[in-house]
């Protein structure tokens, strides 16, 4: 029956991939990320965005830039990233806990349904859960006192993540915090170990504070901008989504190992229960104060979680591993359409984009073009022009010589209705002309309008 998830999950993750989406709105932005670092002429990567992001979009930005080929290194992402949660599982609870736990994962929604996009937040998982795992065997029940020489690792594991996504310090110090508050009597006999991980931590952290200080005047400049555009409404209301919504991005068997592996924790079942729901329950906290609240936000807590409430029921599901099969294909099964059922609607919405990128192409003839936007990533990847993002005054000077053109959404955000008036109508000494109209389809952005900028007469 395994075998069978196996099987199906594969053929999943393949029809996705193929059926697929367009990039997405920050998956563009690591594209262009990636062009800009094989030396292509594209707009300025956003301080805010990891820099390893670019290592990882480059190489498919190298076979050609096709969709399939960003789908194909997420879904490596994705796979690397149920191979960490089996490893942690495994070093944490065992072999067959973490057998069921890592399917439990590998097929609950939060996990499928952003398979095939390439974000960060996958690649970054992958290390933060190795940290977690050397923590475990380090400090663990099971440490191997001639081995702790292997606490090391932790420096790079968490320079990788923090790389890959600079929201992984919050996980990262949330799982270091609760490792010293369950294993605090055995910091002594590692001090050494521990003490040289955190120094190569700090030496792999002297890029990042160098560029910070270079591009913002502050060792912190990045991080704050990193904070201040995770686009939370108020403080909390990431605290408020995943109070209130946990359960539907879980889907149902996920969601039960999760309350498991809570009360698990709760009742200090064990000592790693303990210590993955102390690290989940603050890296929770930590993240929904600081940004908005979105499932792949906290892939990492749900697998801490699952893996602690598997272990903590596999008494009672290993002798019926039919019937946990079965459970977990039905959920399978709702995941999968629920999934193509959101890769459709992204399909309306980012659609438009596509489309009114390659009216830009076409009205720009070739020409070296530039495109306005209040959501330009897109556009500038499929248009091939430099992309500007609104709101910003539009004057002529600024073309530079460029063709350029003013892409409108019909429930776009970042525009100004005063602003398209004053073009359309020739004020400001620049006219912005209708080319092009795309229908929306039923998307969250709707249609949108091609306009081309040019000196008002």
């Amino acid at each position: 029956m395994k075998r069978g998830l196996i099987a199906a999950y594969a053929i999943v993750l393949v029809a996705l991939a193929i059926w697929g989406e367009p990039l997405g709105h920050d998956e563009a932005q690591y594209a262009l990320g990636g062009a800009a670092l094989l030396g292509r002429d594209v707009s300025a990567f956003p301080l805010h965005r990891p820099v390893g992001m670019q290592v990882i979009a480059a190489p498919a930005v190298a076979a050609g830039g096709a969709d399939l080929a960003f789908r194909a290194i997420a879904i490596a992402m994705t796979l690397a990233m149920i191979g960490a949660a089996y490893l942690y599982m495994r070093r944490a609870h065992g072999a067959q806990a973490a057998a069921w736990g890592t399917i439990v994962v590998a097929t609950s929604f939060a996990i499928v349904r952003r398979s095939i996009e390439l974000l960060p937040d996958a690649p970054a998982a992958v290390f933060v859960l190795a940290f977690a795992a050397v923590l475990v065997r380090g400090l663990g029940p099971s440490a191997d006192p001639a081995r702790k020489w292997r606490l090391a690792w932790l420096g790079p594991l968490a320079a990788a993540a923090f790389y890959v996504r600079y929201g992984s310090i919050g996980i990262l110090g949330s799982i270091s915090a609760s490792a010293l508050v369950v294993w605090w009597r055995r910091l002594r006999e590692n001090a050494v170990p521990l003490v040289v991980a955190a120094l190569i931590a700090a030496l792999c952290a002297i890029p990042h504070v160098v560029h910070s200080i270079h591009a913002t005047g502050s060792a912190l400049g990045i991080l704050r901008q990193a904070s201040f555009a995770a686009g939370r409404g108020y403080t909390g209301d990431g605290l408020v989504f995943y109070a209130g919504a946990w359960w539907l991005w879980l889907g149902p068997i996920a969601a039960v190992c999760v309350v498991a592996g809570l009360i698990a924790a709760v009742i200090r079942r064990s000592e790693v229960a303990a210590f993955a729901g102390l690290a989940s329950i603050v890296a929770i906290v930590v993240l929904g104060l600081d940004a908005h609240g979105e499932a792949r936000f906290v892939v990492v807590p749900e697998i801490l979680l699952v893996g602690a409430g598997v272990d903590a029921i596999i008494a009672w599901v290993f002798p019926r591993p039919k019937l946990a099969a079965g459970a977990i294909a039905v959920s399978f099964a709702g995941t999968v359409v629920a999934t193509a059922l959101a890769l459709a609607n992204a399909q309306r919405t980012f659609g438009v984009a596509v489309a009114a990128a390659g009216a830009v192409r076409a009205a720009a003839g070739g020409a070296p073009c530039e495109v306005y936007s209040g959501q330009w990533t897109q556009l500038e990847w499929y248009s091939g022009c430099w992309g500007v993002q609104m709101p910003v005054p539009i004057e002529a000077r600024a073309f530079g010589g460029r063709a350029a053109f003013l892409v409108w959404y019909e429930q776009g955000r970042r525009q100004s209705q005063a602003q398209l008036d004053d073009l359309r109508a020739g004020r400001a000494g620049v006219r912005a002309d209708e080319v092009a109209r795309v229908p929306g389809g039923g998307g969250a952005w709707g249609g949108a309008t091609v306009f081309r900028l040019s000196i008002a007469r």
